[in-house]
């Protein structure tokens, strides 16, 4: 019996040595694992600036091509005391079609980007609408920087008592 009982010991202490083992691998791997993925992420953000001082020196380099153009640019973008002269040339256009416009603009710019401001408006046009696509060519071709969100139509039945009416929301970038 007394082997029997040194087998016993024995299984038992290589049964705590295989278990002791096992839970120092899964602790080693745990540690590895988060090492790695902390590896992984510094990685994907070297490789992050990385790309961004590329694209910083590209931009450096050919600010060359777009420096002469630079002031015409900023004629594009007016100043909130001139968006005025926005709304005579969309006034201007609107009567040039034989038709009426009102504008309203939001009350708030909102900021857009360092030094830009985003200025939402509404124009309804009314007017006869074979002249609607006209008006929108027109008023894109004004020298500002507009971008134009929804346009909606509203036909009438009586067109001559009641013209069409087209509804344009959109927003003019300003100079802050």
């Amino acid at each position: 019996m007394p082997k029997f009982n040194q087998i016993i010991k024995l299984a038992i202490l290589i049964l705590l040595t295989i278990a002791s083992s096992a839970l120092v691998v899964f602790a080693i791997k745990n540690k590895i694992s988060e090492k790695a993925s902390l590896v992984a992420q510094k990685r994907a953000i070297l490789a992050s600036m990385d790309k961004r001082e590329d694209n910083f020196l590209n931009l450096k380099n050919n600010y060359g091509i777009v420096t002469a153009n630079l002031p015409l640019v900023k004629i594009y973008f007016p100043t909130i005391d001139e968006v005025e002269n926005f709304m005579d040339r969309a006034d201007g256009l609107a009567v040039e079609l034989g038709g009426t416009k009102t504008i309203k603009f939001d009350n708030n710019p909102e900021l857009f980007g360092l030094n830009l401001r985003k200025l939402n408006f509404t124009i309804i046009f009314s007017g006869k609408k074979e002249l609607f696509a006209r008006f929108t060519q027109e008023l894109g071709k004004l020298p500002y920087f507009t971008k134009i969100n929804r346009i909606e139509i509203k036909n009438t039945q009586d067109s001559s008592a009641n013209p069409d009416v087209m509804t344009i929301n959109g927003s003019l970038f300003l100079k802050r």
